[in-house]
């Protein structure tokens, strides 16, 4: 008489098979999950689309409700006491989101504050440039330069004096590498310190620091760029931290799309001259340059002139900028997180504890536009951004546009 298997061990033994095979069948669709996102987010960053629409469509995210006003990035950025900040927006549209958009997000598309008037006739319909031709293209017809003392209003002004002589072009560089460093969550826990202090100029934004952090960004500061929120807010101490005394600095403030200077002086979003004067009282040695308005609008004509919608009518980010203004004054640039790697994180910055996806994604700036711009003229590769959230530009001086239409 055979051997007998009870029938309880016999279902223990039918339990474990099934939980098994249904593991490994997890396994399978998780792959094939990630390899399709994968794909789906190589996609979205070529053709300046955001995953959301992608799977969902325009319509799903029209529907979505925005998220608290006071959870936005335009609310840390420039909602400083007395200003109030502008109206926040899940992120900037994508596809033939203008046509479609409802609510806040129409609000921020209809918005115009600047006076911006682009009669660029057929631009939108032209062939899609190279990487290479863009290049060109800024290099043409984006000319970085700051305020002196010989412009007018400036030059009837009893403190024009105190603007530097020569445009900052001229002044600093030429460097041969440089680093442009995001203040992007994604640089915690990076190591990218020594790396980025390997370059012969580092520029860094507005407040960020390097105490406390310089494993992950470094500890040199070439150039720190700011803009006039940060200037005038009482939290960021401008005129008596320590943090702004070292190094060459470098302001700007949303001016009027005509950059009409006059224009601008009487109006500015901040006030960023009459606490220019101030910190020159207190800094008098120190190199501090006010970009010229009309380098934000010229590089917003390039983004514009090269996508396929409208897109917001503010001005670029600090980081695009700064980018632009280090490859006039650099042979190689990289730049850290502008591009997201794989530390993407929804942490707006790495010094401070504040989370919200517009940060990476954009709100008041044209930002995901701008990113779009970016990695088309990326000339590292793709591994860099995923790895090290690297980009690699070329200084515009080293460019040769001779053949270039």
């Amino acid at each position: 008489m055979g051997y007998l298997i009870p029938g309880a061990a016999l279902d223990r033994v039918s339990l474990l098979w099934r939980l098994r095979r249904r593991a490994r069948r997890g396994c399978v669709c998780m792959a094939l999950f990630c390899v399709a996102m994968g794909f789906l987010y190589a996609f979205c960053a070529e053709n300046s689309v955001t995953a959301t629409d992608a799977i969902f469509g325009v319509r799903a995210r029209t529907r979505a409700r925005p998220r608290t006003p006071g959870l936005g990035v335009e609310r840390a950025v420039r909602g400083a006491p007395g200003h109030p900040a502008p109206p926040k927006v899940p992120g900037p549209p994508a596809g033939k989101m203008a046509a479609a958009a409802t609510g806040p997000t129409a609000h921020l598309q209809a918005m115009n504050k600047y006076g911006v008037n682009f009669e660029k006739p057929g631009a939108r319909g032209a062939p899609r440039l190279s990487g290479g031709q863009l290049l060109c293209e800024l290099k043409k017809r984006v000319q970085v330069t700051s305020l002196t003392p010989d412009l007018p209003p400036f030059s009837g002004l009893p403190w024009g004096s105190q603007l530097p002589r020569q445009p900052l072009t001229s002044a600093l560089g030429p460097y041969r590498t440089c680093a442009v460093v995001s203040s992007a969550g994604s640089l915690r826990q990076s190591g990218l310190g020594k790396e980025i202090d390997s370059h012969d100029a580092v520029l860094r934004f507005n407040a960020a620091p390097t105490a406390g952090y310089e494993r992950d960004v470094g500890t040199k500061t070439t150039i720190r760029l700011i803009n006039s929120q940060v200037m005038a807010s009482e939290d960021h101490h401008f005129l008596s931290s320590s943090l702004y005394s070292s190094g060459v600095l470098v302001a700007w403030d949303p001016a009027p799309y005509s950059s009409n200077l006059t224009e601008w002086y009487n109006r500015t979003d901040y006030p960023i001259f009459k606490q220019y004067q101030r910190y020159r009282q207190v800094h008098p040695q120190q190199p501090f340059y006010i970009l010229h308005p009309q380098v934000e609008w010229q590089l917003w004509d390039q983004i514009q002139e090269n996508m396929a919608e409208p897109i917001q009518k503010n001005p670029p980010s600090s980081g695009l900028l700064g980018t632009m203004l280090m490859m006039s004054l650099c042979e190689l640039v990289h730049v850290y997180e502008f591009l997201p790697s794989r530390r993407r994180t929804e942490l707006c910055h790495y010094y401070q504890r504040f989370l919200d996806a517009a940060c990476t994604l954009g709100a008041y700036h044209p930002l995901l536009y701008e990113k779009n711009l970016v990695k088309r003229m990326n000339q590292g590769s793709d591994h860099d951004i995923y790895t090290h959230g690297r980009v690699t530009l070329p200084g515009l001086g080293t460019l040769n546009c001779t053949g270039s239409p």
